[in-house]
């Protein structure tokens, strides 16, 4: 009997790890990056430059919003781990009560123990987090190599690029 309970336990903390980090994981935010082209048409040029801008200023919009993701779920776990902490403290004090003090321990260590659990979902929250995270990041390297290529396609290719580059950020 004992081994059951211990597996149910195990399977519910594996599961919880798994939905959290499947919920952590995921994002609805999908930005292209475009791909430059070399030409001689400098308002084509001056174009893609933005272009590449404006994608790199999307990105980096998607890497902030994923680190205050991660940000919020640490958060979370930190209070849930409190609590779980706390609870367990007052459920062994609740223990030294006689003589009904046993039966107040019991309360605080199921609630100790449901904190724990939650702990375990939101832990796989941030693991799912950093992923898009991570993958943010990767993103908003691609455009920022992306927008630096662009420039000099602009200020290769064209002999009055300034006028271009005097626009002012869309950041």
């Amino acid at each position: 009997m004992s081994g059951l309970i211990a597996v149910a336990i195990i399977v519910l903390v594996i599961g919880a790890v798994i939905l959290g980090a499947v919920a952590g994981g995921q994002s609805n935010v999908s930005i292209k990056l475009g791909t430059n082209v070399p030409g001689e048409d400098c308002t084509a040029l001056c174009n893609q430059w933005d272009a590449r801008r404006q994608e790199k200023c999307a990105v980096q919009a998607a890497v902030d919003a994923a680190q205050r993701r991660v940000d919020n779920f640490l958060k979370e776990l930190a209070a849930s781990l409190a609590v779980a902490t706390a609870f367990g403290a007052a459920a062994a004090v609740a223990l030294t009560i006689p003589p009904f003090g046993w039966i107040v321990a019991i309360g605080m260590a199921a609630v100790a123990a449901a904190a724990l659990l939650a702990s375990t979902f939101i832990a796989g929250e941030v693991a799912g987090a950093r992923g898009v995270l991570d993958s943010a990041e990767r993103d908003a390297s691609n455009a920022r190599v992306n927008e630096t290529e662009a420039r000099r396609l602009l200020t290769d290719g064209c002999p009055d690029a300034n006028e271009c580059l005097g626009r002012q950020s869309p950041c």
